[in-house]
């Protein structure tokens, strides 16, 4: 049996799922399966420096040790949560991107809705003129593009 068969016999929804997917129509809103927390290389290192003082503290049989690894671990987690639920609910409105040349600035124009912006508000964290319409924030950002990406258009 060769590949080809053994693809054919896979459920529609396992095919679906492995399948391509078509892209994302604006607006969409990001629920928890559009979301995905992953570390960076920061992320990495703190998680090779934690499984380091874990170590020290076995050898050593410190119990101070034992209990900064796992509240600094503690940490961690609930830091992966609060960018998780820092993203959930959020609605991407509209993206826009110029066309730019190798070597040139490119910019990407995002306009975002914010369920619980009115928190973020009293808080500071977002200054009021950056707001279009009561929820809603528009972004620019400028990259520098060093490399010609192929769009696959002739």
């Amino acid at each position: 049996m060769n590949l080809a068969d053994r693809l054919e016999r896979i459920p529609e929804g396992a095919s679906r799922w492995f399948g391509t997917r078509r892209p994302h129509e604006l607006p969409f809103t990001l629920t928890q399966g559009r979301i995905y927390v992953l570390p960076s290389g920061a992320g990495f290192g703190f998680a090779l420096a934690l499984l380091v003082m874990l170590i020290g503290a076995i050898n050593y049989n410190l119990s101070l040790g034992y209990g900064l690894v796992f509240l600094l671990a503690g940490l961690g987690v609930v830091a992966t949560v609060q960018a998780f639920r820092n993203l959930l609910g959020l609605r991407v409105l509209r993206m826009h991107a110029e066309p730019a040349f190798a070597g040139q600035p490119a910019m990407l124009q995002v306009a975002l809705e914010l369920k619980r912006i009115q928190a973020s508000l009293q808080k500071g964290r977002i200054s009021r003129k950056d707001f279009i319409d009561g929820s809603r924030i528009q972004f620019t950002f400028y990259t520098m593009q060093i490399v010609r990406h192929d769009t696959g258009k002739g």
